[in-house]
């Protein structure tokens, strides 16, 4: 998936997700593994052949399951990574938990990009699949930075932090949208630019939309706030 300029080089890069990716042979040949990011580097003459970082999940949190394209979250030269996986490690069966590994521009000694991993929220229910679906979310309070949505079809939630110069984004969700039991809302989320010309300050601000398959036995259903 692109990812944007991480590196801020000039050319657009490309995340891989493997959330089925582990280390060792797993013990089961069904379930969650460890789940992998590879991260490849755009150039003049085209995406590099060979990684130049990676990020190992936890064990049996499948990272990766989902990721967010080309988004800034805390308004600097360098695009980041949001990833998601049905863990962080500490024992939410299945409750969903999302990362933010930030761009630098700056290698190491072996030639791989430096990116810090400085924002982790962990869904603490189980079952919820938090960051079944990741994107974008625009710019939802019109600060001028990008915000993060996150669907937790499990829970039918959908969840959006703001973008933060200081902090990444926000520690804890800044809207939270409740549906109806078992209608499957966040399978799907989305930006969808700003529809109704909202502006602060000069600013545009975004809407969002969501899916929910199982809105009623006849029809699907798309909200947009």
């Amino acid at each position: 998936q692109g990812v944007g300029d991480v590196d801020n080089d000039g050319f657009n890069d490309l995340i891989v997700a493997q959330p089925r990716f582990t280390a060792t042979p797993p013990v089961a040949a069904t379930g969650p593994q460890e789940g992998r990011i590879l991260l490849f580097r755009g150039s003049a003459s085209g995406i590099l052949n060979t990684s130049a970082w990676e990020a190992v999940g936890a064990s049996e949190s499948s990272l990766g399951s989902a990721t967010a394209d080309d988004i800034n979250v805390n308004g600097d030269a360098f695009r980041d990574i949001v990833v998601s996986a049905s863990t962080d490690g500490s024992g939410s069966l299945l409750g969903g938990a999302l990362f933010a590994f930030t761009g630098t521009g700056q290698v190491d000694g072996s030639g791989q990009l430096t990116l810090t991993q400085d924002w982790t929220f962990a869904n603490p229910g189980c079952f919820a699949l938090m960051g079944d679906a990741l994107a974008k979310a625009g710019d939802g309070n019109c600060d001028g930075l990008d915000d993060l949505i996150a669907g937790g079809s499990g829970a039918d939630q959908v969840l959006v932090f703001y973008g933060s110069s200081t902090s990444t984004l926000s520690a804890t969700p800044d809207v939270t949208f409740n549906a109806v039991s078992g209608d499957g809302s966040g399978l799907a989320v989305g930006s969808v630019g700003n529809p109704r010309n909202r502006q602060f300050n000069g600013i545009a601000c975004d809407g969002i939309i969501i899916g929910g398959p199982g809105f009623d036995s006849s029809a699907n259903a798309a909200d947009v706030d």
